[in-house]
């Protein structure tokens, strides 16, 4: 008897509370639209010289342009399904599935990422902030298995606007992020 009340006693410490204004449970949520998504471009730029911007050719021979890589945003049709995990003690694992065109140039080859996060939630008034301390992203091309890659994901936190509202969750950020969650 007196062991049966120990292992009792033991399991209600080892529990972990719930945490106010945390919406614990099992949310999903699917879209199908545009996104911005960060591609590489290849920019042609007129050189520099010590007395300002080369236009045209000039000087011995050579080119007065430079062609550089650079990064801008760019908007793509993505599909995305995420599921997200709450538990009542803040614990989440978050599952992020996107496809979208490769590049810009062939919608034809598909990019196929997964992010899976995991951390912990908390509730700061109307925002819920997402402590990510573990989780793996991984991509592949569908054309292309060699640009297939795989990491770790960054400790970083996520903060979001968040409503409850008729068994939804609601998500909003900056950027056009306004994802509505199911639960189930």
């Amino acid at each position: 008897m007196r062991l049966i009340l120990l292992g009792a006693l033991a399991s209600l410490c080892l529990a972990a509370p719930a945490l106010a204004g945390v919406p614990a449970g099992s949310w999903s949520q699917k879209s199908d639209g545009q996104e911005l998504t960060l591609v590489p471009k290849l920019k042609i730029a007129p050189s520099m010289s010590a007395t300002g911007m080369v236009l045209g050719t000039s000087g011995y021979g050579g080119n007065a342009t430079t062609t550089t890589l650079q990064s801008e945003f760019v908007p793509m049709r993505t599909q995305r399904a995420m599921s997200l995990v709450i538990r009542p003690d803040g614990a989440f694992t978050w599952t992020i599935d996107k496809t979208r065109p490769a590049s810009a140039q062939n919608a034809g080859c598909k990019l196929l990422i997964r992010e899976e996060k995991t951390g912990r939630v908390r509730a700061e008034g109307d925002r819920l902030v997402f402590d990510v301390t573990g989780g793996v992203q991984s991509s592949r091309d569908s054309c292309d298995p060699a640009k297939a890659s795989r990491g770790a994901k960054a400790p970083a936190s996520e903060s979001y606007g968040y409503r409850l509202s008729g068994g939804a969750l609601d998500l909003t950020a900056a950027g056009g992020v306004n994802w509505i969650f199911n639960g189930g």
